[in-house]
């Protein structure tokens, strides 16, 4: 018999239109639930401890503070948390900076929504248990 794990998911990113777009992509997934929402570092950092979701969907650029900072909080707090990284600044250094800081994915926003997709559906069935 399947017991059926939720894969909670918490979106940190400062524009609105990007997280109604996340939050699309969440509900997609039967599996998923979003357990909270931010777009600064402060109350990103306050609300992943709170909700220990199993996904962090985290943009750079944020309206206060940087996303570098909430994943080297969230990475030295909850190691086991998966941190995918999904940002305008796409280049190599930017790549290598979050991997650094322990970031488990890397999408450039203008090409990633797909990916995320994919990536949602293909957590939540990794975290449905036997």
């Amino acid at each position: 018999m399947k017991k059926m794990t939720t894969l909670n998911v918490y979106v940190v990113e400062d524009s609105p239109l990007v997280r109604a777009r996340m939050r699309e992509l969440i509900e997609e997934v039967p599996e998923a639930r979003l357990v909270g929402e931010s777009e600064g570092e402060t109350h990103a950092v306050l609300g992943i401890a709170r909700t220990k979701p199993k996904l962090v969907i985290l943009d750079i650029n944020l309206s206060e503070g940087t996303g570098f900072e909430v994943l080297r909080q969230v990475k030295s707090s909850a190691p086991d948390t998966v941190v995918a990284v999904v940002t305008n600044f796409g280049t190599r250094q930017f790549r290598e900076k979050c991997q650094e800081l322990g970031a488990d994915h890397f999408f450039d926003k203008t090409k990633s929504y797909k990916l995320l997709a994919e990536l949602l559906h293909q957590l939540a069935t990794q975290y449905q248990t036997v």
